[in-house]
């Protein structure tokens, strides 16, 4: 029996999508040192009614839960980044569209759907921080999350890729007006200069889907927690971060690794 792989990408992101645990405001800014945020000092309750202490003192309990709620993403973080770290070479591999310099000594990685509204307003900076740090390459993984629509953008942008069109097809997708169906499909590849049938009849082919059943595994391995999902190496970073923000890490990352050059 042939199984219908549209199926199988719908259910096997879905299931992922289902396993968020990060509110994509929140995210790791909580725990990173872009965060103004501060935790509180433990409260000293010796000798003290503490039912009268809580009901006259109610903050402490918010920031108890805001504590808790710190430290629950941060062990969150540190497993991801440490499963991210184990496979390095699948997250960042040979099969992902890559923009920015292809030499540079940093990578980054991101995974995106092209119905989220936050990966919307992340792509520009992604393709500002590509085009002006010559010490980053942004591999991007297409990662429909969001139904059958996603799926079908990410195909297509897939299939853009393999016709040399990847980078100018995405952000057109990105940048649409209107639902994304095969209309859509056809409209932007026209406009960045390939042929609205030979992209449509590439989606279809078994390169395309072998290219998304990879990059929902290394979604998988990298702990998915939403889109868009940002790592630096292996660092994850979720939440509202600017290109300024990045360039402000990427330019640390870049010191860092010339220290320990020069120390070898």
């Amino acid at each position: 029996m042939r199984i219908n792989k549209d199926i199988l990408f719908v259910a096997g992101f879905a299931v992922l999508a289902a396993g968020i645990g990060f509110n994509y405001t929140y995210g790791t800014r909580a725990i990173r040192a872009l965060n103004n945020g501060s935790t509180v000092a433990p409260t000293q309750t010796a000798n003290v009614d503490v039912e009268s202490f809580l009901l006259e003192n109610p903050q402490a309990i918010i920031n108890s839960l805001e504590n808790y709620k710190i430290s629950m993403i941060e062990k969150q973080v540190s497993d991801i980044e440490a499963q991210v770290a184990k496979n390095y070479d699948k997250i960042y591999s040979d099969n992902s569209f890559v923009i920015g310099n292809p030499d540079a000594e940093i990578k980054m990685v991101e995974f995106f759907d092209y119905n989220c509204g936050y990966c919307k307003q992340v792509a520009p900076i992604m393709a500002q921080l590509a085009e002006e740090n010559p010490n980053v390459q942004i591999y991007l993984k297409d990662t429909p999350i969001l139904g059958q629509s996603s799926t079908d953008a990410a195909k297509a942008a897939v299939a853009a890729g393999l016709l040399g069109k990847y980078k100018e097809y995405s952000t057109g997708l990105m940048l649409y007006k209107g639902t994304l169906n095969e209309t859509a499909f056809r409209a932007v590849a026209l406009e960045v200069g390939l042929n609205d049938n030979e992209l449509i009849e590439m989606t279809n082919s078994d390169r395309v889907s072998e290219i998304l059943m990879e990059n929902r595994l290394a979604a998988s391995l990298a702990g998915l927690q939403g889109t868009p999902t940002i790592f630096i190496e292996s660092e994850l970073y979720q939440g509202d971060f600017s290109k300024e923000d990045f360039s402000r890490i990427i330019r640390s990352k870049m010191e860092a690794k010339m220290e320990a050059a020069q120390t070898e």
